[in-house]
């Protein structure tokens, strides 16, 4: 059986804010950041489409990320 390779993600792939008519308003939808989380290794980062590593900023999602495979 063939092994197919994973896609490589990087920020690029975050789908960038379009402008539209009329403000998104949805009292289901939760707001929050649109990040990428990348674990190689030993090496972790939150990044933004800016490549801005936001996981200092969040201690919690850090120390879960670190326990992943």
């Amino acid at each position: 059986m063939a092994r197919t390779a994973k896609p490589r993600i990087t920020h690029r792939d975050l789908t960038a804010p379009t402008l539209k008519a009329k403000p998104f308003n949805d009292p289901d939808w939760i707001w929050g950041y649109r990040a990428l989380l990348i674990k190689d290794g030993e090496r972790t980062s939150m990044l933004t489409r800016r490549v801005n590593d936001l996981l200092p900023f969040f201690p919690e999602i850090a120390a879960d990320l670190k326990t992943l495979p």
